[in-house]
């Protein structure tokens, strides 16, 4: 093992066991966050800048080690500051965390992951040569698919960290506008069910069908043209 893949190692034990210990889960649980809302809303009227940037790197770290509490967090956001402001705090905490964290799945994870499910590893990456950057969208796109399993997918796939930067913050948008907008109501909001509906899910199915569906026309088309000539 190198000393990267030994001090990421560190790192991640380091992080659970914190985690586990001080059991800091249950301080973003989505009863805690609404029962505390207006001590939060407080500090940012408070300190506006320094609650943003402590937000801001609480969100990366959950993100980059894939710890539960980032829905809890972008929900929140939504109470906690501007509309616009809290897009841009998720938005780019959630993709810089998850850059974070498909590096570790690179480094760590990609050999082990290949020799343990090797046929799983073939599939991936067929898709990724047959569809490129839409393979990788479709997946951010639906928030069916776990957070940390694109992450760990994504770290076998042969992708540069600056593409599976912005193809991840884009792809993530669209989720992240609604639960802030979701995050705006927080009074309203029973748990977090009522944000993850089932009309939610299959309007963002939609969004990736389409672009799949005329890429699949397209190819179609061309095979047919091949064919003619």
């Amino acid at each position: 093992m190198t000393i990267p893949q030994k001090v990421l190692l560190f790192s991640i034990l380091i992080i659970a066991s914190s985690w586990i210990i001080f059991d800091l889960s249950s301080y973003l649980n989505f009863l805690f966050i609404k029962e505390n809302i207006e001590f939060f809303q407080n500090s940012v009227i408070g300190s506006p800048k320094t609650t943003a940037c402590l937000f801001f790197a609480v969100y990366i770290v959950l993100a980059s080690f894939s710890l539960p509490g980032m829905t809890i967090l972008t929900i929140a956001s939504g109470s906690l500051f501007s509309y616009p402001i809290a897009v841009i705090l998720v938005s780019f905490a959630s993709s810089i965390g998850a850059t974070f964290a498909f590096l570790m799945s690179k480094i760590l994870f990609k050999d082990w992951v290949q020799k343990q499910f090797p046929a799983q590893a073939e599939k991936i990456k067929y898709g990724w040569e047959r569809s490129g950057i839409l393979y990788l969208f479709s997946l951010r796109l639906v928030p069916i698919f776990p957070f940390f399993i694109i992450n760990i997918i994504s770290g076998i796939m042969p992708i540069r960290v600056y593409r599976f930067y912005w193809i991840s913050q884009l792809g993530m948008l669209p989720a992240t506008l609604i639960y802030v907008n979701a995050g705006t109501q927080l009074s309203n909001l029973r748990n977090i069910s009522d944000v993850m509906s089932l009309k939610f899910l299959l309007a963002l199915t939609l969004i990736v069908a389409l672009p799949l569906a005329l890429r699949l026309g397209n190819v179609i088309l061309i095979r047919k043209r091949t064919t003619l000539n």
